[in-house]
């Protein structure tokens, strides 16, 4: 008995020693913080929605007028500085209207709607222009505006200046939480990017005028946000 009683200890001894130390339980002490970087500027482009829509007795009607109507305001855009190049269809559909007082099986066609929905992309000089272009934009055709998307040119490189901020901002929480515990952080375990986002402007701040006879358009700051998680090494202080 003796003799099997030292043979399973040896046996697990010997097993016990196999095991990789990657796979032991990591003791080391470590905190996890979560930094914030912001960078401000102000737009140097504007993203505009726009849509045309017309109704008529036919499908055919309807998609020639939607058409027409269309190009006029495509005109209207590259007379106000806007190139071809950033303009954008996104989509044209035409679609059937039915009688809903007339309560028949299958429902009765009164007649049809045709819609083209564009975007354009305002910069360089053309953004001075927005403001004129919105006042004739209606006459020209366009039918709903859909919103304004304030946007940078720059935005890889404030993107990198934010990744930045935000390292430096999770380094000083990881100290700050540290000295209140009587340790200093030590080396970078692990860094995890949480995301990156360009919310829109902010209003406080008029960076764009209006032209004597446009409308007025205000683009405000806009913040590029980047977030990151760090867990870094805790290290007890040298008495």
């Amino acid at each position: 008995m003796m003799i099997r009683t030292i043979t399973l200890m040896t046996i697990a001894l010997l097993c016990a020693a196999s095991i990789p130390a990657t796979a032991q339980t990591d003791l080391r002490r470590t905190v996890t913080v979560r930094g914030t970087g912001v960078v401000s500027t102000a737009p140097d482009q504007v993203r505009l929605s726009m849509q045309v829509m017309t109704r008529s007795s036919s499908a055919s009607a309807a998609m020639s007028e939607a058409s027409g109507r269309t190009n006029e305001v495509l005109l209207q855009l590259q007379a106000h500085g806007v190139e071809v190049k950033d303009i954008q269809t996104r989509r044209i559909s035409v679609n059937p209207e039915y009688d809903r007082e007339k309560r028949t099986s299958p429902p009765t066609i009164s007649g049809y709607v045709a819609q083209s929905e564009f975007s354009a992309l305002f910069r360089g000089d053309a953004i001075e222009q927005l403001g004129k272009f919105l006042d004739k934009a209606v006459a020209a055709g366009v039918t709903n505006i859909g919103g304004m998307s304030y946007e940078t040119s720059e935005r890889p490189a404030l993107e990198q200046r934010a990744l930045g901020e935000a390292a430096k901002d999770a380094r000083m929480r990881a100290e700050k939480l540290a000295a209140q515990l009587g340790a200093r952080i030590g080396q970078v375990l692990s860094i995890t990017e949480s995301g990156l986002s360009a919310p829109g402007p902010r209003m406080d701040v008029m960076a764009m005028g209006m032209s004597e006879s446009g409308s007025p358009v205000m683009t405000g700051e806009m913040d590029v946000v980047a977030r990151v998680e760090v867990t870094f090494e805790l290290v007890a202080n040298q008495q």
